[in-house]
């Protein structure tokens, strides 16, 4: 288990009926002696899964991909239950992909989370339900930094370890500008510190200190500290209302009529969903 908190301790009631709709996904390439890789995603919307896109990033044409998710992995294995999927949708961009889910017939699929989505908070608490590692569920708590505050917030985690020119390069080198002031995603993220930057992590829920959905966990930016150890100098969710808008964008362009109907449903008593569909169905 990581250093994040447990389902037992974790107190806000906000949050533990989206526990059960998040998973552990497991990708198999069966043709490459059976390398694997390991994520988090939680349910959408009726049999759809989200999760990050780059989990799929080293897959090939001609493989033969096996993808298997498990609900309540909470405590032992023999709680778990097991459903195959298929990847529906990816976007690099912005770093999502959709799966839908094929489920054992004596089974029942989680209820999704779309209905509890919400617009980045400034500022505040929020928490991350993941994966590590594929191991049992767990929480963070972490704290949001301000977009104002990212750059202080980096420059403050380098001087903790030492940080040198290199340990600022290394975090250009992998995009970081992205997500600061003026970059392509400084208005439709969230920032803040993470106890625990594991693969399996990616493609977490991110609520806020009220139970809504804000963010999907992508990642972070590490930099090398002078005793060898590596460190994440900032981690980042994208917006969820940003990645809905996308899909529904998406969707209005295929003439998808089904799945944009599903999304409607969803949307009723949303009011920030309901946004969304009115300026991509209707003004777009």
């Amino acid at each position: 288990m990581d250093n994040s908190t447990s389902i037992e301790t974790y107190g806000d009631k906000e949050l533990l009926n989206p526990v059960r709709s998040v998973c552990k996904i497991k990708i198999t390439i069966l043709n490459r002696k059976d390398i694997e890789y390991w994520g988090t995603g939680f349910v959408f919307f009726d049999n759809f899964l989200l999760t990050n896109a780059h989990l799929f990033n080293d897959l090939k044409e001609t493989d033969t991909v096996e993808i298997v998710t498990t609900f309540n992995y909470e405590h032992e294995p023999k709680t778990n239950y097991w459903k195959l999927c298929e990847n529906v949708y990816l976007n690099k961009d912005l770093d999502f992909a959709i799966l839908r889910l094929f489920p054992e017939l004596s089974s029942v699929i989680p209820p999704g989370l779309l209905k509890r989505v919400g617009p980045l908070p400034e500022k505040g608490k929020a928490c991350i339900i993941r994966h590590p590692h594929g191991d049992v569920k767990g929480f963070e708590c972490i704290q949001i930094i301000e977009k104002d505050e990212r750059i202080n917030a980096i420059k403050l985690h380098l001087s903790q370890y030492n940080g040198t020119i290199k340990s600022e390069q290394e975090l250009i080198s992998q995009g970081i500008k992205k997500i600061l002031p003026g970059g392509a995603l400084a208005k439709e993220c969230v920032t803040y510190n993470t106890v625990v930057m594991k693969h399996g992590s990616s493609g977490s829920p991110v609520f806020d200190e009220y139970g809504n959905l804000i963010g999907l966990h992508t990642g972070g930016y590490k930099h090398k500290c002078q005793d060898g150890s590596e460190q994440t100098a900032i981690a980042y969710a994208i917006s969820l209302l940003y990645i809905i808008k996308s899909i529904v964008s998406v969707l209005r362009e295929k003439n998808d009529e089904m799945l944009l109907a599903n999304i409607t449903e969803e949307a009723k008593g949303n009011q920030y969903l309901n946004n969304i569909l009115y300026e991509e169905l209707y003004l777009s």
